[in-house]
């Protein structure tokens, strides 16, 4: 999803209320105004209109965000604060473009929310694209009830055009201890 981050910030989602036991969805919001959302189900959905993902989103009374692009490196920065709130929540994340691979990494703080970090990596092997992300919750409130938590993602993309791909992707929910697989198609409108 493309936005402002002046004027809109992502900082969670989570897999609706009805979905398949096993449903995962993975928020990477490592470059400012860019949101990429993963969904991985190991069933069918239903025919028809379906709510599979919750996006949790606030509009910033304060925001700032410094981006550098130079080369084969880009890195963003961004800070926010929401009327009424006494956190402010902080993001910093980058990117390396080594040719056939990228690596990219991100810490992010949001206001009032689990703060973690993702290391990821792209290489592309001919047109077949192998993408891996770590995330890690590194949040200070622990409990045994609700644990720190990593997760994992490895998906294979291949490109049919210019806009539509054939995914496979493998997701471990470190907090639900659930492993996902899916086959999909993906295309962008």
């Amino acid at each position: 999803i493309g936005h402002d981050p002046a004027l809109l910030t992502f900082s969670g989602a989570t897999v609706a209320p009805g979905m398949p036991a096993g449903a995962a969805v993975i928020l990477n919001n490592t470059i400012p105004g860019r949101a990429i959302i993963t969904f991985v189900s190991p069933a069918d959905l239903p025919a028809g209109a379906v709510d599979f993902v919750n996006l949790n989103a606030s509009v910033p009374a304060s925001d700032a965000n410094a981006i550098y692009r130079g080369g084969p490196l880009v890195v963003g920065l961004s800070y926010n604060k929401v009327d009424g709130d006494s956190d402010a929540g902080w993001a910093l994340g980058g990117k390396y473009n080594f040719g056939m691979f990228t690596l990219a990494a991100s810490y992010q703080d949001p206001a009032d929310n689990r703060k973690g970090f993702t290391v990821g990596g792209l290489a592309k092997l001919g047109p077949v694209q192998l993408v891996v992300d770590v995330a890690r919750d590194t949040k200070d409130n622990a409990t045994a009830a609700d644990p720190k938590s990593t997760d994992y993602l490895v998906e294979l993309l291949y490109p049919l055009s210019k806009r539509t791909t054939v995914y496979a992707a493998m997701h471990r929910d470190g907090s639900a201890k659930v492993t996902t697989t899916g086959l999909g198609v993906r295309h962008n409108f």
